[in-house]
């Protein structure tokens, strides 16, 4: 049979019908009672849809369709999403349908969000329509949208609703960080503005977006309207004290090529995240009238910020590692690095600590848990030592283990005691030591208070004790310091140079100092370029799956990321990198299995797909790169994930 004339049976949970196409377009459709455009409506509408196709000729007068396929979509869309699809009544009800019962083909299968089968997809022109469970309207080609969870999967109680909908004392979702898109096409003699439909989720992410009237001379900006609005961050919806899942209208509008981008996104370093950069922020802003989004977490995550592009500027308070620069080399990522200024790192106790000084050597065995009590440092205290710690993700952590419980030894494997506290920010640890008088601890000069006390340290036995100071690190007489640095992706341009320029300039510097760091007393050129894409080489695509906790399971929104990857690798001079994650529950060597058996069920899914295994490459990070804190059940969530990064072949 010829499936470009054809009739689509429809088997639906309150009714039957047909579709009938000739020469590839819609003519007929019948929906229980319902006739024409409604039926089909009504018919995508039901998300058990089964349907089986059988041939047929159509005689002219029985036409009921006009509109085009795309037609269809579009209003279609906007119908469900304003819940105004009207429905059939059911079979029971339904004593004189309009088609009698149609014979079930052998073949019929449960095709939801397709808009007549496989076969007639064909038969339209290749549109195929494939739904979720929270909207039957998502279009794979030629109109690309962001594929929501279903209530079950996201944790959502409540069904998504429209922001119009919401009643005095209700809040809509804000805009709280979004970077413009590029005009991407420059002979269209106008800059439009883009209506995007767009499902905020109960945190703030972007979960499905769709444009909200297409326009095919406008396919470009459309697009990348959607690829922009992909990565744009709200403030949830709140309904009755509850936060809840909210659509609504956003205007997308374009910068022009050679236009500064207005925000920048700063992750990583807690130690230069908590007071500093946010005062370099505000001071920027007041300048150059630009909004600066910063996030501190540890200096893991500057990095992962980088490689995902959810960061324009990594802020770390240690060199990037070998791991993070295979990573990036892998990417085709070159990180270009800047020197803030410098820390130090004072070991800290409580004030009735009797304790005067330590060699470094001294203090590793304690940090360590090899020496559990303070008897064999301090006469008369016979308690255990309580170590305080910041999280494995933390360049302060990282730092504090190789410089003093590992004494810059390569090849030592000394971690912290495996009783130690381990808390998210500095802070925290500070008010740790300060409530505990068997505490011992660690922070930079920039979190210390007076309510704790700081350890003068001996760089070797026989010589002077000393205190962190701006003096004694910028001399180099403390023993424990390190940089504070800022990476980009490639040379930076724009917003990110300026941010840069101005961090490093006097103005910049004297923050830096007046925060309790030293500023970096070298000047640094940084060529104000706002011309251009930042970043090196080709910027990596990313898809995103997470996991439910100590699962590896991939669901119904897995495989749809998954289907994405694998349409994009179509193109056969691209490939996957395929990266492994976990959060912080277990020990080391578990987190870094789970994330190793993630990637690697993923990476086989792709090559079960047809994938050539030559195009599919697997690491594993365990929690090295977090995209979150590891503090809250939604943070180990986004935690818990396999990064697919689809790059050019080399």
């Amino acid at each position: 049979m010829s499936r470009r004339s054809c009739v689509v049976e429809l088997f639906g949970t309150q009714a039957e019908g047909e579709v009938h196409l000739v020469d590839g377009n819609i003519v007929h459709a019948v929906f229980g009672e319902m006739l024409g455009e409604e039926a089909v409506f009504a018919a995508l509408s039901d998300p058990e849809v089964r349907s089986g196709i059988r041939p047929a000729a159509l005689p002219t007068e029985q036409r009921s369709v006009f509109a085009s396929a795309h037609h269809l979509l579009l209003e279609g869309a906007r119908r469900s999403d304003e819940g105004s699809v009207r429905q059939p009544m059911r079979r029971s009800q339904n004593a004189t349908s309009m088609l009698p019962p149609p014979t079930k083909p052998k073949a019929a299968g449960r095709l939801p969000a397709m808009l007549i089968g496989a076969a007639a997809l064909l038969a339209v022109g290749g549109l195929a329509f494939v739904a979720t469970n929270n909207s039957p309207w998502r279009s794979l080609s030629p109109f690309k949208t962001l594929a929501a969870p279903s209530p079950s999967q996201s944790g959502q109680v409540a069904a998504p609703v429209d922001a119009n909908s919401l009643q005095a004392g209700d809040t809509k979702p804000v805009l709280i960080d979004a970077v413009p898109p590029k005009r991407p096409n420059n002979s269209v003699a106008v800059t439009p503005t883009i209506i995007v439909r767009v499902l905020v989720g109960t945190t703030g992410t972007v979960e499905q977006a769709q444009i909200y009237r297409s326009r095919l001379d406008l396919s470009d900006f459309e697009e990348a309207a959607l690829d922009a609005v992909r990565h744009y961050r709200f403030q949830a919806a709140n309904h009755g004290g509850k936060l809840i899942p909210v659509w609504v209208n956003l205007p997308v509008s374009f910068a022009n090529a050679s236009t500064a981008q207005k925000s920048l996104r700063i992750k990583g370093s807690d130690t230069i995240g908590a007071k500093l950069g946010p005062a370099l922020a505000r001071a920027f802003k007041e300048l150059n009238g630009a909004e600066v989004n910063v996030e501190g977490l540890g200096s893991a995550t500057a990095f992962g910020g980088l490689f995902d592009g959810s960061a324009d500027i990594g802020a770390s308070s240690r060199p990037v590692n070998p791991e993070e620069l295979r990573t990036a080399k892998s990417l085709g990522i070159e990180l270009q690095e800047f020197v803030l200024g410098f820390d130090g790192i004072a070991v800290i106790v409580h004030p009735s600590n009797p304790l005067k000084q330590a060699t470094v050597a001294e203090l590793a065995p304690l940090f360590t848990g090899e020496t559990p009590t303070w008897a064999g440092r301090v006469p008369g205290f016979s308690d255990p030592v309580h170590v305080v710690t910041r999280p494995t993700y933390s360049g302060t952590h990282s730092f504090f283990k190789e410089r003093v419980l590992r004494l810059g030894d390569r090849n030592s494997k000394a971690e912290f005691a495996a009783s130690a506290s381990v808390l998210e920010h500095a802070g925290e640890c500070v008010k740790k030591v300060a409530s505990d008088p068997m505490a011992l601890g660690y922070a930079g000069l920039g979190n210390l208070t007076s309510a704790v006390k700081v350890l003068p340290l001996q760089p070797a036995p026989g010589k002077e004790a000393v205190l962190p100071s701006p003096t004694t690190i910028r001399e180099g007489r403390y023993p424990v310091y390190r940089p504070l640095l800022l990476y980009t992706r490639g040379r930076p341009t724009g917003v990110a140079a300026r941010f840069i320029a101005f961090a490093l300039s006097d103005a910049g510097r004297a923050l830096v100092t007046k925060d309790g760091f030293i500023a970096n007393d070298a000047a640094t050129f940084i060529a104000l370029d706002d011309a251009g894409e930042q970043g090196g080489g080709h910027q990596p695509q990313l898809h995103r799956i997470e996991f439910p906790v100590a699962s590896t399971q991939i669901d119904h929104k897995s495989r749809e990321v998954l289907q994405q990857v694998v349409l994009a690798l179509q193109n056969k001079s691209l490939r996957a990198i395929v990266v492994g994650h976990a959060d912080s529950e277990g020990s080391e060597p578990s987190r870094l299995r789970i994330a190793s058996l993630r990637g690697e069920i993923v990476a086989n899914s792709l090559r079960l797909a047809g994938i050539e295994p030559a195009r599919v490459t697997l690491q594993a990070e365990g929690d090295s790169l977090p995209v979150a804190t590891n503090e809250t059940a939604v943070g180990r969530t986004q935690n818990r994930r396999v990064d697919i990064y689809v790059v050019e072949r080399r």
